[in-house]
Order: C-alpha cells, then sequence, then structure tokens
C-alpha cells in the first residue's frame, strides 16, 4: 500500500519487518499439525470434549478448508468469506457448505454481513465475530468447525441460539499454546515442541535476504525488526534463523510491540522500555533508542522521533513489510502513513504444493467466489 505508482526502496529512509512469517518463515505443514494437536489436547484434557471429533484423520481431510482471510460468526456458527462490499460470497455453517438459499436466509437476499461496517472501522476482532488472518489461525479453523457440528448433533441437529461458548473454550485453548508465560514455563505444548526441533518448524534466513539486509543498511538505510512476540521467543526464534549475533543485522529492533496498538493514536503516550538480562519489560526508555538493543511497547510516533535523530533529517519515510493485514499491512498506512508491503505466502501456491490431498474437501478457494 504506497501513495504512489512505482515502489523503489532507495526511496525510503527506514525499511522495517514484521518477524513471524515475514523475515522468518515458518514450515507450515509441521507446524500447522503441531498447532492443530496442541488445541485438541487442550479441548479434550481441560474441556471435555470427546476426542472422536478431533483426530489427525480428520485434519488430512479438512486442512485445505484452513485460510486467511474468513471470519467466523460467532452467534451463527458460521464461517463467511466477503467480498469488498461485505457481501457473503461463500459460507460454511461448522464445516457443512452452505448453498446461496441457506446463505440468504441467514444474511438476507442481499447477503450482505450485518457486522461489515464494524470490521471496516476497526479491522479487529469485535463482539459477534473473529477474524482468521494470520497463519497462527489458520489451523484451527477445521477445529472450530467440528466444535460447531458437535455441539448441534448434541442438540437434535438444531442450531444453537449463540456458539460463543465454544469460541471462548477456542480462546482459552491459543491462550495456553500462545502466551507469552507459557514460552518460558515450557507449557502448553507449542513452544515445548518448538523448542525441542526447531529445525521440523523453522526455515533459516536465506543468505541471499541476509545480504540484501545488509546491502541496505551499508547503502545508508536504517532497517528495523519489530515484532507482536515477546523479547525471549524472538530472541531464540532469531538466534536460530540468523545466528547468535543476529541483533548486528537490524539497527532498531522492538518485540511485543502489541500491533495494531503500535500505530494507533491512543497510544502515542506509550513508552518504549528496556528489557533485563532474563528478557523481561523493565524499565521505561526516557531517550531515543539504542542501535542494536532489543526494546519492547512503545509506538510509532516515539519510533520515528529515534528516527530522526539517528538520520538527521526533520522527515522521515518508512517502510513496512509484515504478512497480517489487521496488524502489518492496513494500519501502518491508515493510522500512520507509512507505506506497507503485504507478505502473502499464500501465493507460492501457484507454483508449489504443500501437500498432495486427494481427500481434500475444502469450500472455500483462497482465490475463488462461490456464488
Amino acid at each position: 500500500m504506497t501513495s504512489n505508482d512505482l515502489f523503489c526502496i532507495n526511496d525510503y529512509d527506514c525499511i522495517g519487518f514484521d518477524m513471524d512469517h515475514t523475515m522468518v518463515q515458518y514450515k507450515l505443514p509441521n507446524t500447522f499439525r503441531l498447532q492443530y494437536q496442541c488445541v485438541v489436547d487442550f479441548l479434550v484434557n481441560e474441556k471435555s470434549y470427546c476426542p472422536k471429533t478431533f483426530n489427525m484423520e480428520n485434519y488430512e481431510k479438512f486442512e485445505d478448508f484452513s485460510q486467511r482471510g474468513i471470519i467466523f460468526d460467532i452467534v451463527k456458527g458460521n464461517f463467511v468469506k466477503l467480498d469488498k462490499n461485505g457481501v457473503v460470497v461463500s459460507c460454511t455453517h461448522g464445516m457443512r457448505e452452505c448453498g446461496a438459499e441457506e446463505t440468504m436466509s441467514y444474511y438476507g437476499e442481499d447477503r450482505v454481513w450485518p457486522l461489515f461496517q464494524t470490521l471496516k472501522e476497526k479491522v479487529y476482532n469485535a463482539e459477534g465475530y473473529w477474524i482468521i488472518e494470520n497463519f497462527f489461525l489458520m489451523p484451527v479453523c477445521s477445529i472450530m468447525g467440528q466444535m460447531v457440528e458437535e455441539a448441534d448433533k448434541r442438540n437434535d441437529g438444531k442450531h444453537l441460539s449463540t456458539y460463543k461458548p465454544l469460541y471462548v473454550h477456542m480462546i482459552e485453548a491459543l491462550a495456553l499454546s500462545f502466551d507469552n508465560k507459557s514460552f518460558r514455563k515450557d507449557i502448553g505444548g507449542f513452544f515445548p515442541a518448538f523448542k525441542r526441533n526447531q529445525e521440523k518448524y523453522i526455515k533459516k534466513i536465506p543468505q541471499s535476504v541476509v545480504d540484501w539486509i545488509r546491502s541496505l543498511r551499508k547503502a545508508g538505510k536504517v532497517v528495523a525488526l519489530i515484532t507482536d512476540s515477546y523479547t525471549d521467543f524472538a530472541s531464540h526464534l532469531m538466534e536460530y534463523a540468523l545466528g547468535p549475533d543476529w541483533t548486528n543485522d537490524f539497527d532498531f529492533i522492538v518485540t511485543h510491540a502489541n500491533k495494531p496498538n503500535f500505530f494507533t493514536p491512543s497510544y502515542k503516550d506509550r513508552c518504549f522500555v528496556n528489557n533485563d538480562a532474563n528478557g523481561d519489560e523493565s524499565t521505561e526508555v526516557k531517550d531515543t533508542l539504542k542501535p542494536h538493543t532489543i526494546y519492547s511497547l512503545g509506538n510509532a510516533w516515539k519510533f520515528e522521533e529515534t528516527l530522526k535523530a539517528y538520520t538527521g533529517k526533520d522527515e522521515v519515510k518508512v517502510v513496512y513489510f509484515g504478512d497480517s493485514m489487521k496488524s502489518d499491512v492496513f494500519p501502518p498506512k491508515h493510522l500512520k502513513g507509512w507505506d506497507t508491503v503485504a507478505v502473502l505466502e499464500e501465493l507460492e501456491a501457484e507454483e508449489v504444493h504443500f501437500h498432495k490431498n486427494n481427500q481434500s474437501v475444502c469450500t472455500f478457494s483462497f482465490f475463488s467466489l462461490r456464488y
């Protein structure tokens, strides 16, 4: 998203990168299976769901159902895909595909999703819906769909008045898997497996990318890493993907940025904080940021003040690369005026197939419409 027809990286003073699924690529098939299993284990062991509802055979059968850009209607138990005007172009109830007539019974003859205006204004989750917009959420789509179908079955085949209790269980499962405390405590399934076998889940950053970053800095560009991941996990990941001296390749590093809040005007007063030797957030930063040092929190306005001091310029131009529309692409441009570049691994599917699954019953196609 740029204000010009032509994009030239030489036009920018600072080039910023997200970490997960941008600077560092995950081995998605392996990671998806791990995420799926961790969530299922929580639901079965902590919430007493039937183990037969969730199994790896079901995962293999329905894995193509999981994708970014769809929305879970928490009240109706539907997954919907929208066009740019908020019209529902694909719909399932649980895992079951809904035809045009059934979809209209949910959303009216025009099939306009009633919360579309809220979505446009917030670009964030709100009461009544859940956006599946990143790779950490994709594998749980089929789990959520199977939960809906199991709930209907136990309700004599009738739809529930709301599926919010199921959604709450899902959020609890995800919180255990990805909470920052789980990494340090070695709990939740995901982080323990990740630590034991990083090479199974993470790709090393290609030398060509490393050389490119270094060439940008050599040409006088400021290179920044701004990630939502906490310091301990980010350091662990980057040390494996880039090497023990990884901080030397980034002029500025921000962890736990809490995007999109990092780009939100109401967070202008939120200070950057230092990290102590254990990676814990400690004292507030009173001055501008120091190069090659890991900080947390903060905001884009204070970050730009550091850039101006560092470059000696009154105004700086920033471009930011990231994979999340909700956190990395729309907010920096819309709220702060940074240009953005969307990193879409889905485009690799045009040439590379992650798997061969003849049993796939995918309802959604990432590039096509249903009605």
